[in-house]
């Protein structure tokens, strides 16, 4: 008997042997508003005539686990780049649930917690920079093949702005509030990994 107990704790369960994971390049850009953001800091915007950017790309890395059939958990690493010298750097950690999983095709939605940094800089040479904390909504379909797949989702973040620093030309510092940092996006990416269809 005790045997067959230590040989049971050693073979991996049928849910252990189910469990998927991958990871993968993402990248993503902000749909709404059109120019982002839709309102800086009012402090900022008069001192330093910040223009809100058209055009931006966001680079990263995803990982996801699949422990269950509908449960899915994840995190990223990511960094944005666009005009009037925007920087975005962010961390996030993330829960998804499988509402179709279906011959390989799946649509799962969730969300998730992270922080970050975003940075912005004028033709005057003001810059705004500050700490965030991010609070995001996901939906999104993707395929997943033997060893790899793809997935395009859509996304929601609120991002909460931490101190915000206005930064003048010569380097001179105030604390500024306000401003609504929000944004809608999508993305794609691309995942390698023993995936589980």
């Amino acid at each position: 008997m005790l045997a067959a107990l230590l040989l049971s704790l050693s073979l991996p369960t049928a849910a252990a042997a189910e469990a998927s994971w991958a990871v993968g390049p993402t990248v993503d850009t902000i749909v709404l508003p059109g120019r982002y953001p839709s309102k800086y800091a009012p402090d900022a915007q008069s001192a330093g005539g910040f223009e809100s950017l058209r055009g931006d790309t966001s680079l990263g890395v995803r990982g996801v686990i699949r422990p269950s059939d509908y449960n899915r958990f994840g995190a990223r690493a990511r960094y944005g780049f666009g005009a009037e010298g925007y920087r975005n750097a962010t961390f996030s950690l993330e829960y998804d649930r499988y509402l179709l999983d279906q011959n390989g095709f799946y649509v799962a939605g969730g969300g998730g917690l992270g922080a970050g940094t975003l940075r912005f800089k004028s033709a005057s040479d003001h810059i705004l920079k500050m700490t965030t904390y991010l609070f995001r909504a996901q939906t999104g379909a993707g395929y997943t093949l033997d060893g790899y797949g793809g997935e395009v989702a859509f996304n929601y973040t609120v991002v909460v702005p931490g101190v915000q620093t206005l930064v003048g030309p010569g380097g001179g510092e105030s604390e500024v509030k306000g401003g609504y940092y929000g944004q809608f996006g999508v993305e794609a990416t691309a995942f390698f990994g023993p995936l589980r269809r």
